[in-house]
Protein backbone atom coordinates (compact mmCIF):
# COMPACT_ATOMS: atom_id res chain seq x y z
CA UNK A 1 0.00 0.00 0.00
CA UNK A 2 1.26 3.52 -0.62
CA UNK A 3 1.91 5.84 1.92
CA UNK A 4 3.42 8.84 2.76
CA UNK A 5 5.46 9.45 6.20
CA UNK A 6 3.84 6.76 7.58
CA UNK A 7 0.34 7.63 6.22
CA UNK A 8 -1.85 5.42 3.74
CA UNK A 9 -2.66 7.42 0.80
CA UNK A 10 -6.38 6.28 -0.57
CA UNK A 11 -8.85 7.08 -3.21
CA UNK A 12 -11.25 5.67 -0.08
CA UNK A 13 -11.94 8.60 1.69
CA UNK A 14 -13.57 6.27 4.45
CA UNK A 15 -10.49 3.95 5.35
CA UNK A 16 -8.74 7.37 5.41
CA UNK A 17 -10.92 8.27 8.26
CA UNK A 18 -11.50 11.51 5.99
CA UNK A 19 -13.90 14.02 7.73
CA UNK A 20 -15.13 17.36 7.01
CA UNK A 21 -14.24 19.88 9.87
CA UNK A 22 -15.53 23.60 10.11
CA UNK A 23 -12.71 25.70 10.66
CA UNK A 24 -13.24 27.10 14.54
CA UNK A 25 -14.64 30.87 13.63
CA UNK A 26 -15.32 30.73 9.96
CA UNK A 27 -17.66 28.89 7.68
CA UNK A 28 -14.68 27.07 6.06
CA UNK A 29 -15.11 23.41 5.60
CA UNK A 30 -11.64 21.21 5.12
CA UNK A 31 -11.73 17.32 4.31
CA UNK A 32 -8.84 15.92 6.42
CA UNK A 33 -7.90 12.83 8.65
CA UNK A 34 -9.32 12.50 11.70
CA UNK A 35 -6.74 11.76 13.77
CA UNK A 36 -4.29 14.59 12.96
CA UNK A 37 -7.02 17.24 12.86
CA UNK A 38 -6.22 19.14 15.42
CA UNK A 39 -2.84 19.76 13.85
CA UNK A 40 -4.64 20.76 10.26
CA UNK A 41 -7.71 22.65 11.45
CA UNK A 42 -5.96 24.07 14.65
CA UNK A 43 -3.09 25.74 11.93
CA UNK A 44 -6.10 26.85 10.22
CA UNK A 45 -7.82 28.65 12.82
CA UNK A 46 -4.37 30.21 14.02
CA UNK A 47 -3.76 31.37 10.79
CA UNK A 48 -7.04 33.31 10.50
CA UNK A 49 -6.63 34.79 13.36
CA UNK A 50 -3.14 35.46 13.06
CA UNK A 51 -2.15 35.81 9.33
CA UNK A 52 -5.08 36.60 7.02
CA UNK A 53 -8.99 35.80 7.01
CA UNK A 54 -9.82 32.69 5.43
CA UNK A 55 -12.17 32.64 2.25
CA UNK A 56 -14.48 29.73 2.31
CA UNK A 57 -14.06 28.87 -1.52
CA UNK A 58 -10.31 29.35 -1.94
CA UNK A 59 -9.36 26.52 0.98
CA UNK A 60 -8.74 22.65 0.11
CA UNK A 61 -7.95 19.91 1.81
CA UNK A 62 -8.00 15.63 0.99
CA UNK A 63 -7.76 14.97 -2.92
CA UNK A 64 -6.92 11.88 -4.27
CA UNK A 65 -4.43 13.16 -6.53
CA UNK A 66 -0.88 13.56 -8.00
CA UNK A 67 1.73 16.44 -7.10
CA UNK A 68 1.08 18.73 -9.88
CA UNK A 69 3.68 17.67 -12.67
CA UNK A 70 4.60 14.45 -11.05
CA UNK A 71 3.56 11.29 -10.61
CA UNK A 72 3.95 10.99 -7.08
CA UNK A 73 0.93 11.10 -4.86
CA UNK A 74 0.31 14.73 -2.93
CA UNK A 75 0.12 14.67 0.45
CA UNK A 76 -3.15 15.73 -0.13
CA UNK A 77 -4.08 12.00 -1.18
CA UNK A 78 -3.36 10.91 2.49
CA UNK A 79 -5.37 13.43 3.74
CA UNK A 80 -2.52 15.53 5.49
CA UNK A 81 -2.23 18.64 3.84
CA UNK A 82 -4.36 21.57 3.43
CA UNK A 83 -4.29 24.73 0.78
CA UNK A 84 -5.19 27.90 2.33
CA UNK A 85 -6.49 30.92 0.35
CA UNK A 86 -5.25 29.60 -2.77
CA UNK A 87 -5.49 31.87 -5.81
CA UNK A 88 -3.86 34.87 -3.03
CA UNK A 89 -0.69 32.31 -3.06
CA UNK A 90 -0.81 30.39 -6.50
CA UNK A 91 1.88 27.85 -7.20
CA UNK A 92 5.01 28.70 -8.26
CA UNK A 93 5.11 32.15 -6.46
CA UNK A 94 7.38 33.36 -3.85
CA UNK A 95 6.70 36.52 -1.68
CA UNK A 96 2.82 36.66 -1.49
CA UNK A 97 2.94 37.17 2.16
CA UNK A 98 4.57 40.15 3.80
CA UNK A 99 7.39 39.28 5.90
CA UNK A 100 5.45 39.69 9.05
CA UNK A 101 3.20 36.71 8.05
CA UNK A 102 5.41 34.30 6.70
CA UNK A 103 7.62 34.67 10.08
CA UNK A 104 4.43 33.91 11.44
CA UNK A 105 3.16 31.01 9.39
CA UNK A 106 6.59 29.30 10.15
CA UNK A 107 6.06 29.56 14.06
CA UNK A 108 2.52 28.41 13.49
CA UNK A 109 3.66 25.45 11.57
CA UNK A 110 6.57 24.49 13.59
CA UNK A 111 4.04 24.84 16.41
CA UNK A 112 1.64 21.98 14.80
CA UNK A 113 4.37 19.54 13.57
CA UNK A 114 4.08 21.00 9.72
CA UNK A 115 6.45 22.01 6.89
CA UNK A 116 5.33 25.14 4.82
CA UNK A 117 5.25 25.02 0.74
CA UNK A 118 6.72 28.39 1.39
CA UNK A 119 10.00 26.89 2.09
CA UNK A 120 10.35 24.40 -0.58
CA UNK A 121 13.45 24.70 -1.80
CA UNK A 122 12.34 24.55 -5.90
CA UNK A 123 9.08 25.13 -7.01
CA UNK A 124 7.50 27.44 -4.29
CA UNK A 125 3.53 26.87 -2.76
CA UNK A 126 3.01 29.34 0.07
CA UNK A 127 -1.17 28.17 -0.15
CA UNK A 128 0.09 24.47 1.23
CA UNK A 129 0.63 23.17 4.76
CA UNK A 130 1.41 19.81 5.25
CA UNK A 131 1.96 16.75 8.09
CA UNK A 132 5.18 16.35 7.87
CA UNK A 133 6.02 14.08 10.92
CA UNK A 134 5.64 10.51 10.70
CA UNK A 135 1.88 8.73 11.32
CA UNK A 136 3.04 7.96 15.44
CA UNK A 137 4.93 11.26 15.77
CA UNK A 138 1.85 13.40 14.48
CA UNK A 139 -0.58 11.84 17.09
CA UNK A 140 2.22 12.35 19.60
CA UNK A 141 2.20 16.08 18.39
CA UNK A 142 -1.62 15.73 18.88
CA UNK A 143 -1.56 14.47 22.56
CA UNK A 144 0.98 16.95 23.71
CA UNK A 145 -1.65 19.71 22.07
CA UNK A 146 -4.02 18.40 24.43
CA UNK A 147 -6.12 16.08 21.58
CA UNK A 148 -9.28 17.53 19.04
CA UNK A 149 -11.06 19.76 21.68
CA UNK A 150 -12.25 22.69 20.12
CA UNK A 151 -10.18 21.85 16.84
CA UNK A 152 -13.03 19.99 15.18
CA UNK A 153 -16.07 21.82 14.30
CA UNK A 154 -19.41 20.62 13.83
CA UNK A 155 -18.93 18.76 10.72
CA UNK A 156 -16.77 16.25 12.86
CA UNK A 157 -16.03 14.16 16.18
CA UNK A 158 -14.31 15.24 18.80
CA UNK A 159 -11.79 13.21 19.05
CA UNK A 160 -9.41 11.71 16.83
CA UNK A 161 -10.33 8.30 14.87
CA UNK A 162 -8.24 4.98 15.46
CA UNK A 163 -7.73 3.51 12.40
CA UNK A 164 -7.02 0.12 11.53
CA UNK A 165 -3.35 -1.53 12.47
CA UNK A 166 -2.66 -1.75 8.72
CA UNK A 167 -2.31 2.03 8.90
CA UNK A 168 0.29 2.25 11.46
CA UNK A 169 2.90 2.66 8.70
CA UNK A 170 5.36 4.28 10.79
CA UNK A 171 8.63 2.64 12.33
CA UNK A 172 9.89 3.91 15.89
CA UNK A 173 13.54 4.97 15.91
CA UNK A 174 15.42 8.27 16.94
CA UNK A 175 12.92 11.07 17.60
CA UNK A 176 13.80 14.24 15.42
CA UNK A 177 15.22 17.15 17.92
CA UNK A 178 17.12 14.08 19.97
CA UNK A 179 20.55 14.02 18.57
CA UNK A 180 22.52 16.02 16.38
CA UNK A 181 22.62 14.64 12.69
CA UNK A 182 25.51 14.88 10.50
CA UNK A 183 26.83 12.80 7.35
CA UNK A 184 26.98 8.85 8.43
CA UNK A 185 24.13 8.94 10.88
CA UNK A 186 21.20 6.79 9.98
CA UNK A 187 17.40 6.33 11.86
CA UNK A 188 13.92 7.76 11.66
CA UNK A 189 15.07 11.43 12.16
CA UNK A 190 17.33 11.21 9.28
CA UNK A 191 14.53 10.88 7.29
CA UNK A 192 12.44 13.43 8.95
CA UNK A 193 15.13 16.01 7.52
CA UNK A 194 15.24 14.12 4.17
CA UNK A 195 11.28 14.22 4.08
CA UNK A 196 12.05 17.86 5.31
CA UNK A 197 14.20 19.36 2.38
CA UNK A 198 12.27 17.12 -0.47
CA UNK A 199 15.09 14.55 -0.57
CA UNK A 200 14.75 10.03 -1.25
CA UNK A 201 14.37 9.46 2.98
CA UNK A 202 16.36 5.98 2.97
CA UNK A 203 17.18 7.38 6.41
CA UNK A 204 20.80 7.49 5.44
CA UNK A 205 22.62 10.83 6.18
CA UNK A 206 24.79 10.63 3.00
CA UNK A 207 25.98 13.38 0.15
CA UNK A 208 22.64 14.18 -0.79
CA UNK A 209 21.32 14.85 2.63
CA UNK A 210 24.18 17.16 3.49
CA UNK A 211 24.22 19.09 0.52
CA UNK A 212 20.01 19.83 1.04
CA UNK A 213 20.29 20.57 4.74
CA UNK A 214 23.68 23.46 3.62
CA UNK A 215 21.13 24.79 1.69
CA UNK A 216 18.41 24.78 3.69
CA UNK A 217 20.58 26.58 5.99
CA UNK A 218 21.57 29.24 3.66
CA UNK A 219 17.95 30.04 2.79
CA UNK A 220 17.15 30.37 6.67
CA UNK A 221 20.27 32.60 7.43
CA UNK A 222 22.28 29.95 9.63
CA UNK A 223 25.25 28.62 9.28
CA UNK A 224 25.43 26.35 6.00
CA UNK A 225 28.05 23.30 7.67
CA UNK A 226 25.36 20.39 6.64
CA UNK A 227 25.06 19.72 10.40
CA UNK A 228 21.36 19.93 11.86
CA UNK A 229 21.86 20.88 15.51
CA UNK A 230 19.17 22.59 17.79
CA UNK A 231 19.16 25.74 15.39
CA UNK A 232 18.11 23.55 12.05
CA UNK A 233 16.03 21.61 14.39
CA UNK A 234 14.34 24.83 15.77
CA UNK A 235 14.21 26.25 11.94
CA UNK A 236 11.99 22.98 11.14
CA UNK A 237 9.49 23.26 13.85
CA UNK A 238 11.06 20.81 15.91
CA UNK A 239 11.13 21.35 20.21
CA UNK A 240 14.68 20.19 20.97
CA UNK A 241 15.17 18.88 24.68
CA UNK A 242 17.38 21.36 26.74
CA UNK A 243 18.18 18.74 29.48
Amino acid sequence: MVAINGFAVSADRGALGITTFTVPGTSVQLPVRADVAPLLIGFARDFHERVERLDPASCWGYAYRAVRGSSSPSFHAAGIAVDLNAPRHPLGARGTFSSRQAAEVRRLAGHYGLRWGGDYQRRADEMHVEVILGHRQALERVTALGGASSSAGAHGPSSPRELPQQYEAFVAGSAPGSRVLRRGRAGDDVAFVQRWNGVADDGRFGPATEAAVRRYQAAQGLTADGVVGPLTWSRMGVRVPTS
